[in-house]
């Protein structure tokens, strides 16, 4: 089964954003309101309805932005390491709860996580996310061919599109919908484009990408979140060569990661 595309060909992708989310690994736990969402490096679920809001401001800016999409249409693969977007907290055993999109909740730790994702045609069809934070197990969220598997131990437990940050869909990496963009900035290594945009009712998000003078280029941003869900987030995004390895078959291949949890 491969998973169905959000948006169609367009770059510029409405976004939405959940409030929080999370699991409890070894049985699913639903905390709180999952909402669709488009995010750099994420994306929406393919169930929902996307809206088509092109973006405004700065022309040339806008122009680059597209250029770097682009740029990434032959790329077969990222790796992205992402801070302040999650949290984590023990619970008993070796069960770990998480969440994201939202400001550390009480009792949580900020972890940093590392995702491997493949691409075609700059979006992405599948990612392995491990979330690390001290003294706390790994957490790795997998999601290829519509199916979301969740491990904090050495074994996967099958979960559902409640346990997967990132959608269950084909993502794009690279989403300007809705954007305002302000003057594109070049020096004699990097190109940096800032963009604004509504996060959630309530908040706004100021997005700064610094896009190295590379084809295709790497990436780095800051995500500053004002208002209700005041937060920070800070990502750094490497093409790569080939494919990442994944503990799955890439797509039609139905998804089976081992071993398997009783």
């Amino acid at each position: 089964m491969r998973p169905s595309r959000s948006g169609g060909q367009c770059l510029h992708v409405q976004r939405f954003r959940p409030h929080f989310a999370g699991v409890r690994l070894g049985r699913v736990a639903r905390r709180g309101r999952f909402v669709a969402f488009a995010l750099l490096a994420a994306g929406t679920l393919a169930s929902v309805a996307v809206a088509v809001t092109p973006p405004k401001g700065d022309t040339k800016a806008i122009q680059f932005f597209s250029s770097q999409f682009q740029a990434y249409q032959d790329v077969p693969g990222v790796r992205i390491v992402e801070s302040g977007y999650f949290s984590v907290k023990r619970l008993n055993g070796s069960n770990v709860s998480y969440r994201w999109s939202q400001p550390t909740p009480r009792g949580y730790t900020p972890a940093t996580a590392e995702i491997l994702a493949w691409l075609d045609g700059t979006r992405i069809t599948a990612y392995l996310a491990t979330l690390s934070a001290p003294k706390i197990r790994h957490v790795r969220i997998l999601m290829s061919g519509g199916s979301v598997f969740v491990a904090s131990a050495r074994c996967w437990h099958k979960s559902n599109a409640n346990a997967s940050p990132f959608g269950t869909g084909e993502l794009y990496l690279l989403n300007d919908g809705g954007a305002v963009f302000q003057p594109l900035v070049k020096t004699d290594t990097t190109s940096v484009v800032t963009f604004s945009y509504d996060w959630s009712a309530g908040s706004k998000a100021t997005e700064v990408t610094t896009f190295t003078n590379h084809t295709p280029p790497a990436m780095t941003t800051q995500i500053t979140v004002t208002g209700k869900q005041a937060m920070t987030i800070r990502k750094t995004i490497t093409p790569l060569a080939s494919p990442p390895a994944l503990p799955v078959s890439p797509p039609p291949a139905l998804p089976r990661p081992t071993p398997r949890c009783r």
